[in-house]
C-alpha cells in the first residue's frame, strides 16, 4: 500500500508499507518506509512482495531484541562495515541473547528505566569505552524501530540521556616493551640485514624508530617520505582482512613523524630499488605501495602486503638472532607491537613531552598514561627530586 502523508514530520513524503497473511490466515507487514517520490514507492513496494513471496518474514515488536537487532544489523550495518568493524557489533548480539532472551522489542518501548538497567549491568562487564559504543549501537536499532512503526518511542532519545559506566581494570595496562640495551642490539641487527629480499626489517626497523603501527608502517607509500622536512608522513592502514588500504580521518591518526638521517638515507636507497624491482617483474602498484609484496596472486587473490603471521616469524627470528627472550622481566609477550611501545618508552625516558609523544604516535594523552603509568611515576619521582634541591 502507498499513501500520501499529509501531517506529522513526514509531511509530503510517501508512506509504504507491505502486507500479506500467511497459511494461518495470520497478516505480516513489512516495515513502514518514507520516501520523496511515487516512482521510489513503487519500486519498494515491489521488494517487498517479492521478499514476501521470498518467505521473507517481517519484524515486528514480538520477537526478541536480540533478533530485532541482529536482523536489524546484517539488513542495514553489516553491508557497509569493514571486516575488522564487525566484531563489536557481533559481540553485542550474543550479549542481548545471553541477558535479554526474553525481553520483545515491545518491551522496551519508551521504557527508558529499563535500559538504563541493562547498561548498568554491562557497566560491570565491560570498560567505559565499550560500553559507550554498544550504547551508540542500540540507539540506532531503536530509531530505526520507531521510524519503522514497531515501537511508538524509542527508550534512548538521545545518547548523553542513557548514563554508561565501565569497569577499571584497564585503567594501567602494563605493556611490553625493549630495554634500551635490547633495542639498541636489534636495531644494529635490522641495519645491517636489510635489503630487498629482507624488507620486512625495514618495517619493523620503521616501527622502533618512529613508533608506528604495524598496519601502518606496511601501508607507507614512497612518497610519504618528506627528504626537506625530514619526516615521514603517516596517513594510511592496513586492513588484513580486506586486504586494502584505508585512508586515515582522525586528525590525530594523520600525523608527521620525524626520522633520523640514517634511517631516512635508507628508506631513500631502498625505495629507489624496490621501484625499479616492481617495474622489472611488472607488478601493479597503485597505491604506490613502499613494502608492496612480490608474491604472484594466490586462489584467495593478490595480496598487497605481508601478513601478521609472516611478520611475527620474521621478528621471533630476529629475536632469537640478537639473542633477546621472547618475555620481558614481567612476563609480557614481546611481539612486534613492543616496538611501538618500546619507542614511547625511550621518549620518555629522555624527557620528551607526553604532548609531543602523543602528537606523532597518534596516541591521546590518556592512552599514554594508561599503558606507561608506571614509568611516569618514575619520571615524575625524578622531576620532584629535582625540585627539591633548585636551591642547592
Amino acid at each position: 500500500m502507498i499513501k500520501k502523508v499529509t501531517t506529522g514530520r513526514f509531511n509530503g513524503k510517501y508512506e509504504v508499507r507491505t502486507s500479506m497473511r500467511d497459511q494461518l490466515g495470520k497478516r505480516h507487514f513489512s516495515p513502514r518506509r518514507y520516501v520523496d517520490t511515487y516512482q521510489e514507492a513503487k519500486q519498494f513496494e515491489s521488494e517487498d512482495r517479492l521478499a514476501f513471496a521470498s518467505g521473507y518474514t517481517a519484524n515486528n515488536a514480538s520477537m526478541p531484541l536480540w533478533k530485532y537487532f541482529e536482523q536489524w544489523y546484517l539488513g542495514n550495518v553489516e553491508p557497509y562495515l569493514e571486516t575488522n568493524s564487525k566484531n563489536n557489533y557481533r559481540t553485542l548480539i550474543k550479549r542481548l541473547r545471553i541477558d535479554l532472551a526474553g525481553r520483545p522489542l515491545k518491551y522496551f518501548d519508551g521504557n527508558k528505566t529499563a535500559i538504563q538497567l541493562y547498561f548498568n549491568e554491562l557497566g560491570q562487564k565491560y570498560s567505559s569505552g565499550t560500553v559507550t559504543k554498544y550504547r551508540a549501537f542500540l540507539r540506532k536499532a531503536f530509531s530505526d524501530a520507531e521510524y519503522d512503526g514497531l515501537i511508538r518511542k524509542t527508550p534512548m532519545p538521545s545518547e548523553n540521556m542513557i548514563r554508561t559506566t565501565g569497569i577499571d581494570k584497564g585503567m594501567f595496562k602494563p605493556v611490553a616493551s625493549l630495554s634500551l640495551e635490547h633495542a639498541n642490539k636489534l636495531r644494529k641487527y635490522f641495519y645491517e640485514n636489510i635489503d630487498l629480499i629482507h624488507q620486512e626489517y625495514l618495517v619493523l626497523l620503521i616501527m622502533l624508530e618512529c613508533g608506528l603501527r604495524p598496519s601502518e608502517a606496511k601501508a607507507l607509500r614512497f612518497d610519504d617520505i618528506d627528504r626537506s622536512k625530514h619526516t615521514l608522513h603517516v596517513h594510511n592502514t592496513f586492513i588484513e582482512q580486506d586486504n586494502s588500504i584505508k585512508p586515515y580521518t582522525k586528525t590525530r591518526s594523520d600525523r608527521h613523524v620525524p626520522v633520523s638521517p640514517q634511517l631516512e638515507k635508507l628508506i631513500v636507497t631502498f625505495s629507489e630499488q624496490k621501484q625499479k624491482r616492481l617495474s622489472v617483474y611488472n607488478i601493479n602498484n597503485e597505491h604506490n605501495l613502499m613494502f608492496r609484496n612480490e608474491l604472484p596472486p594466490t586462489t584467495r587473490g593478490d595480496r598487497l602486503l605481508s601478513s601478521s603471521t609472516n611478520t611475527n616469524k620474521v621478528f621471533k627470528k630476529a629475536l632469537n638472532k640478537v639473542g633477546i627472550p621472547d618475555k620481558t622481566s614481567d612476563g609480557l609477550v614481546i611481539t612486534p607491537k613492543t616496538l611501538r611501545a618500546t619507542h614511547d618508552t625511550i621518549l620518555i625516558q629522555k624527557g620528551v613531552s607526553l604532548d609531543y609523544i602523543a602528537r606523532i604516535s597518534g596516541h591521546t594523552i590518556e592512552i599514554i598514561n594508561k599503558y606507561y603509568h608506571a614509568l611516569l611515576d618514575e619520571v615524575v619521582n625524578e622531576e620532584a627530586e629535582k625540585v627539591k634541591n633548585i636551591w642547592d
